[in-house]
């Protein structure tokens, strides 16, 4: 009998927290700032990601799949049925793809902040409506850089064992065998539709809430409950087009593809056979899940970039 392992994700995980660590021991050296936003975009996140990995695949599952009656038969059955680590499948393609998604996304957004300033001076407070626009813009820029990563990852998670054992390349390799060249890129406008106004609310949400509840020198307490805020307020308006992507991007992965790509299509199909809380369905659990990872990947990318040198305490 084989001694169970951790998976590949976590054991990644544990070498970049120890690289974290060496990391924050060499601040006194000096790092370019475009590589010191990119490092803590990208440690914050995948630490926070992989910490909330088995409710992200539960939270797909319960998106793609009427199997499991809830998120607690879903965890149960999952653990009984695959082994606990199971719970973790797909994170490894997650964090090829979160890792370089945020560290762009927090590193665009300071350029996008400014470009959306117009000229006006660094210390003039943005409106709500540039701070969203400058979300919007840098989660829309870095998904379409990333989205067949996120279509392997999704693949994955909802793949049986034996199907999930190709990996990220095998997953990719696949779909352009199936689809041709654009098939990596299948749901990309609905990613677009579902991303752009995901990071509109929470990122630009939580520049705008930090700037008008102290600014730079906000205790990470407050943080904390600004990405808190920002991050459920996104994750719930935007629910029902992430469902809709996810089922597009897995549409004839077990056979019987029924929407050809069309979103229309899609959300009429769920709303006749579902009813309207199939697009909400697993949105308590999302809800429960995006939100402390978001405020926990926030509020360590700022503690991150103080700490690198390229925040505004340094």
């Amino acid at each position: 009998m084989r001694a169970a392992r951790l998976p590949r994700s976590l054991s990644r995980l544990l070498t970049v927290l120890v690289l974290l660590t060496c990391i924050v021991q060499m601040t006194d050296a000096s790092i370019p700032e475009p590589l010191c936003r990119l490092l803590a975009g990208g440690i914050a996140s995948g630490a926070a990601k992989s910490a909330m990995a088995p409710f992200e695949r539960v939270k797909l599952l319960l998106q793609t799949s009427t199997t499991y009656s809830g998120p607690i038969d879903a965890l149960r059955r999952i653990s009984a049925e695959e082994g606990v680590f199971a719970l973790w499948r797909g994170n490894l393609a997650n964090l090829a793809r979160i890792v370089p998604t945020y560290a762009m996304r927090f590193a665009l957004l300071d350029n996008f902040r400014t470009l959306v300033r117009l000229g006006a001076a660094a210390d003039v407070k943005l409106s709500l409506a540039q701070e969203l626009c400058a979300g919007a813009m840098a989660g829309a820029a870095v998904c379409v850089v990333t989205h067949p990563l996120d279509l392997a990852r999704t693949h994955l998670a909802v793949s049986s064992s034996s199907a999930a054992s190709v990996g990220v390349g095998g997953t990719l390799a696949g779909l352009v065998r199936q689809h041709g060249w654009t098939g990596p890129y299948r749901g990309l406008l609905v990613s677009l539709m579902e991303i752009a106004p995901y990071t509109a609310i929470s990122l630009g949400g939580f520049e705008y809430l930090k700037a008008n509840l102290g600014g730079p020198g906000l205790d990470p307490r407050t943080k904390i409950a600004a990405s808190w805020i920002s991050g459920l307020c996104a994750s719930l308006l935007c629910y029902p087009l992430d469902s809709v992507k996810r089922r597009l991007m897995v549409d004839g992965v077990r056979g019987g593809g029924k929407y050809g790509g069309s979103i229309l299509r899609c959300v009429t199909s769920v709303i006749q056979t579902e009813g309207v809380r199939g697009l909400y369905r697993g949105c308590v659990l999302n809800a429960l899940k995006a939100a402390p990872t978001f405020a926990i990947t926030a509020t360590m990318n700022d503690i991150l970039k103080v700490r690198l040198g390229c925040g505004p305490g340094r």
